[in-house]
């Protein structure tokens, strides 16, 4: 009885050995771990700059004029750079719609800009009867203003009432605007040769803050009166109609096509 109670405590103290030199190796470990992580931090991150920034963008940019906007420096600290203050910086530019950075360890960063595109342009009619050209685009942003603008073959926007004396770009347009400006993208996304035959496009204002539209094609004198959106299949049957008066020679008398009800309403011009 006594052997095996001693080969019992034999093999209870093997036990408790084995345990304490696991339990020394993984101290081992985490020591060298914590060693390794502050020669990390107090040598070699404050070591570690950006030599690297990989510029992809679709804007009339330099890399000089990006890495100002993103403000960086030459000779900043890889650990010191924040890619969504990045991001932010770069995003506040009028002329970027959307910004990507991304840092990859241990000295480079990914910057990828998406430009704005012009979408309409609207008018601004300034206090001293100056006329100021300005493009906005599916956001609402005006981003252009002046001579800035590189594009003329865009519909005109008009009946749109800008707040203050003062246009600059980043201003935004009203938020009841954004419906009429997404059904604008989608017809120069799904129909761009009906969207090449929208001269203009006028906001006639209604009780309550909402509207109506009236559109001017190109090539056609007689405007369509729309509801609050632009549809392309309304807008299509509208060009039919109006394509089937200029070839029966009638199209000097209408005055517009009246295309909010499921019946087309013709007025006639005022005589006189």
């Amino acid at each position: 009885m006594s052997e095996v109670l001693y080969r019992r405590e034999r093999r209870g103290g093997r036990v408790s050995s084995t345990a304490r030199r696991l339990l020394g190796v993984m101290v081992a470990v985490l020591v060298l771990i914590l060693a390794g992580e502050l020669v990390f931090h107090l040598l070699l991150a404050p070591r570690l700059t950006l030599r690297n920034v990989v510029v992809s963008s679709d804007l009339s940019l330099a890399r000089g004029e990006v890495l100002a906007l993103a403000g960086l420096q030459d000779g900043a600290l890889y650990f010191s750079v924040d890619p969504a203050e990045v991001r932010r910086r770069l995003e506040a530019c009028p002329a970027v719609a959307r910004a990507e950075v991304r840092k990859v360890f241990p000295d480079t960063l990914h910057i990828g800009l998406e430009a704005r595109r012009a979408l309409a342009l609207l008018l601004f009619q300034g206090r001293e009867g100056g006329t100021l050209p300005l493009a906005v685009d599916r956001e609402g942003v005006v981003f252009q203003v002046g001579g800035e603008l590189p594009d003329w073959d865009l519909p005109l926007l008009s009946g749109v009432e800008l707040v203050g004396d003062e246009v600059r770009a980043g201003l935004r347009l009203p938020a009841g605007l954004r419906p009429l400006l997404e059904d604008l993208d989608r017809l120069a996304r799904e129909a761009p040769e009906l969207a090449r035959l929208v001269s203009e496009v006028r906001l006639v204002p209604l009780a309550q803050e909402r509207f109506e539209l009236l559109l001017y094609p190109v090539g056609y004198r007689v405007r369509l009166r729309l509801g609050a959106r632009l549809e392309a299949e309304s807008l299509r049957g509208g060009l039919v109609i109006l394509d089937l008066l200029e070839r029966q020679d009638l199209a000097g008398r209408v005055d517009e096509l009246d295309l909010r009800a499921r019946d087309v309403v013709y007025r006639i011009k005022e005589e006189g």
